[in-house]
């Protein structure tokens, strides 16, 4: 299992493995077995070296089994491409190989960012490591590591903003160009348009704008159209002949034209043509307006309630429907017909009764379970706080008790 994992891992690398408690090395389809009394290996690095642990105690040994440096530390940290942080009497030393020799450094501290980069800090400076390209930084005063994540470091040295790249290159992105999350990182300059994931990156066309990432799609616009694509491999998944688009919610979009909006699914079907000013979901329906007003539509676009109200409330039967005048009128969800016209200054819904107010008339409108008018009834003179000049020590119209009324001391 060992052996497999350091294949794996380090390809065309020197390999170690331990058999029957004895360490050894293979390396251009050899074998080569170590001291016995070794009792602790490290992988070789980019560089061929690796710790080793005897007696105890830790020193290096390169790929062809030549101890580099002698055991004699009480812990060795390898940070790779050669360098290794050496304790010793409560003293950490940085170790460099250089021209097949180390070189040492009394340091305070360490830390391994991520694979390929490291940072040591001595008592005037901390050093940002680039083992991969070889390459070091010194930082002080105001200079300072931001974020070290998917193979990158964005730091600020001499007072600029620089992004290294795996190898320890300057990469040309201004630090609003530069996007860095828990999942990926966005580099959106004017050369270079990347996502960068753990384990895989995704280039975008240069004049690619609008850059965004949802689940597993990547959405961005060019000049007269937008594209989805995978994050995953890169693959197109759509291609829209509308510049201004937008992610609105899972598989729905949002495009524009012509200062109206509509609805688009991922895959390029139309939901609601780009007609209307305004489109918001509530529950299970949308709410589009447009220069008439409010209407409603369902989930596939269809219209339920024409525009031309002032705003509409939902309910799961019923849509209370609401005009400029402050008059309010109902319309079935099951038949998508008007049950009320809206001519009223108030109703009250339940399952089975409508009641109707305007001035001092009651409307009431019994209904079955699929919305057909089973009585509609009128009264006149019906006492209500509807009416302004109604005061509040008015009983209630006793012709509304059979009729179920006992909701209010009097309607309003």
């Amino acid at each position: 299992m060992f052996f497999v994992a350091s294949l794996m891992s380090f390809g065309q690398q020197a390999l170690i493995d331990n058999i029957d408690g004895q360490w050894c090395i293979y390396r251009d389809g050899k074998r080569q077995f170590l001291d016995p009394q070794i009792q602790e290996l490290g992988n070789f690095d980019a560089q061929g070296l690796t710790y080793f642990m005897r007696f105890g105690k830790y020193g290096v040994v390169n790929e062809e089994g030549t101890i580099v440096l002698t055991e004699n530390y009480g812990s060795v940290s390898q940070l790779g491409g050669g360098y290794f942080v050496l304790l010793k009497d409560k003293k950490q030393t940085l170790a460099t190989w250089r021209h097949d020799q180390f070189v040492f450094s009394p340091i305070n501290d360490f830390e391994k960012l991520q694979d390929n980069w490291s940072q040591v800090s001595t008592d005037s400076t901390t050093i940002l490591i680039n083992w991969k390209g070889k390459k070091e930084w010194g930082l002080s005063g105001s200079d300072r590591i931001y974020d070290s994540d998917f193979g990158h470091t964005l730091c600020r040295i001499n007072d600029s903003i620089c992004l290294f790249d795996p190898e320890g290159r300057n990469v040309n992105a201004r630090e609003e160009e530069i996007a860095f999350t828990e999942d990926y990182l966005l580099i959106n300059s004017t050369d270079l348009k990347k996502f960068i994931f753990r384990n895989h990156e995704v280039l975008l066309p240069t004049d690619a704008r609008n850059i965004r990432l949802k689940e597993n799609q990547i959405l961005y616009a060019q000049s007269g159209s937008s594209t989805i694509i995978s994050s995953l491999d890169g693959k197109v998944i759509s291609h829209f002949p509308y510049e201004n688009v937008e992610y609105y919610k899972t598989s729905v979009l949002r495009f524009y034209q012509a200062r109206k909006v509509g609805l688009i699914s991922t895959s390029g079907k139309i939901i609601i043509p780009a007609k209307y000013t305004m489109i918001t979901e509530t529950g299970d329906v949308y709410m589009a307006r447009s220069t008439n007003g409010v209407g409603v539509l369902d989930q596939n676009g269809k219209v339920l309630v024409s525009c031309g109200y002032d705003y509409i409330r939902v309910f799961a039967d019923f849509f209370e429907v609401h005009n400029s005048l402050g008059l309010v009128g109902v319309v079935s969800r099951k038949t998508n017909n008007d049950l009320l016209p809206c001519t009223y200054q108030k109703i009250m819904l339940s399952d089975t009764v409508l009641r109707a107010f305007s001035l001092d008339m009651l409307r009431m409108l019994e209904i079955d379970s699929n919305h057909r008018v089973v009585n509609d009834l009128v009264l006149s003179n019906v006492t209500s706080l509807v009416n302004s000049k109604a005061s509040l020590d008015i009983s209630v119209d006793k012709r509304l008790f059979p009729l179920g009324w006992f909701v209010e001391r009097v309607p309003i």
